[in-house]
């Protein structure tokens, strides 16, 4: 099936929201303030333009990949197209407002969606988000959406469950007993969250066909237990889900591979190895040649330069003339819709060596996962909630 992957780049967002980008090194210097309210004085009314130097709000195509959905495949495309757009824009202008007023504190953001499930007759698409606006840690959550897609509207829990006016209670008591079965990961009003908290736009159907609940960081547990994933299999929710459903599910086979590209599961012919570093971590290693030949790039090696890499997408960063100041009001409206994405060249000529700590193990050259994400500006590399190397380009 043709799946059309657009790498864009975005605005940062609020705490909960979704949007990509990256503020690069941005600084108070950058931002500066006029028609500033007199001391004293209540003025109302008054118009403030902000003058924000444009290398300050640099949009890196590297750290995000939105996949958008072609409207010829399928009928539920143009809707999640819609829902995508709308989502962002909505984020984006609210973080307008933000940044704004803390333009010195956001560092960056991302958003990537993912293809989790798709069959002949139903899709379910989940969108990853972090973003840090200062403070000890950044935040991450979901959103995700699932439908059938011969349909113009999206789902709710409440459109495949058999009962609308109880298949609520029963799922929250189901993850109720799997939280008292790990209670020392939990708040201990956790029970009484989930009890209060909606759940019908929360979930997703994973790879394997399960029925996935989730609870975003501070929901019902610290921050450092992450999202809360409650994974369900069909057998576990037969009598709750429709019929139609249930046997879509049971008989799902998961995809299997070592890396995923442009959402499509790859086998390796070399492995994807962990190699210790000086401070005891064991980080991912990818084979070089593999993967970027997979990505179209041509891969040679020299004993001067080492592995040279061809026909590479990078974003071309502005130079210093380019980067002119804009101007936009202190009020409601997205400022971010001014600023221009980076260009993506073909670069001929990167030598990892140079940039990168590459491994040469039994033969073959390896790159790290963060080395690899650092290249490829072409692109994203991420991980997604199952640890699986995901790389967008």
């Amino acid at each position: 099936m043709k799946k059309r992957v657009l790498s864009i780049i975005m605005a940062a967002i609020m705490s909960f929201g979704a949007v990509g980008t990256v503020f690069a090194n941005s600084a108070s210097s950058g931002v500066i303030t006029v028609d500033e309210k007199p001391e004293g004085e209540v003025v109302e009314n008054v118009t403030k333009l902000i003058f924000v130097d444009k290398k300050e709000v640099i949009r890196y195509n590297s750290e995000e990949a939105l996949i958008l959905f072609d409207e010829s495949e399928f009928k539920l495309a143009e809707t999640l197209n819609k829902e995508i757009r709308n989502y962002v824009k909505a984020q984006e202008t609210e973080m307008s407002k933000n940044y704004k007023m803390n333009a010195s504190a956001i560092s960056h953001s991302y958003s990537v969606y993912a293809r989790v499930y798709e069959s002949k007759n139903m899709i379910s698409v989940v969108l990853y988000n972090y973003n840090y606006t200062g403070g000890a840690h950044g935040m991450q959550w979901l959103k995700s959406f699932v439908g059938y897609k011969d349909s113009e509207k999206l789902l709710t829990l409440e459109d495949i469950v058999l009962s609308k006016s109880v298949y609520e209670s029963k799922i929250k008591k189901l993850i109720n007993e799997k939280i008292d079965a790990d209670s020392s990961n939990y708040y201990q009003y956790a029970e009484s969250a989930v009890n209060s908290t909606e759940i019908k736009d929360r979930f997703y159907i994973d790879n394997s066909g399960n029925i996935v609940i989730y609870y975003q960081p501070y929901e019902v547990a610290p921050y450092a237990g992450g999202i809360k994933y409650f994974v369900f299999t069909p057998q576990e929710l037969n009598g709750i889900i429709t019929q139609d459903l249930f046997y879509e599910l049971r008989y799902l086979k998961a995809p299997t591979g070592d890396i995923v590209i442009n959402n499509e599961y790859v086998d390796l012919k070399c492995d994807v190895i962990k190699i210790e570093d000086t401070d005891g971590y064991s980080p991912d290693y990818i084979p070089v040649r593999e993967v970027f030949e997979l990505l179209g790039c041509q891969v040679t090696w020299n004993e001067n330069d080492g592995v040279v890499i061809n026909n590479m997408k990078t974003a071309v960063s502005p130079t210093d003339e380019e980067k002119a100041e804009f101007t936009y009001k202190l009020d409601g409206s997205n400022i971010f819709a001014s600023v221009e994405p980076l260009p993506i060249v073909f670069t001929d000529g990167v030598k990892l060596n140079e940039v990168c700590d590459i491994k040469n193990v039994k033969g073959t050259s390896y790159i790290s996962f963060s080395d690899l994400k650092k290249v490829l500006t072409g692109g994203a590399v991420m991980y997604d909630q199952y640890e699986n190397i995901n790389i967008y380009y």
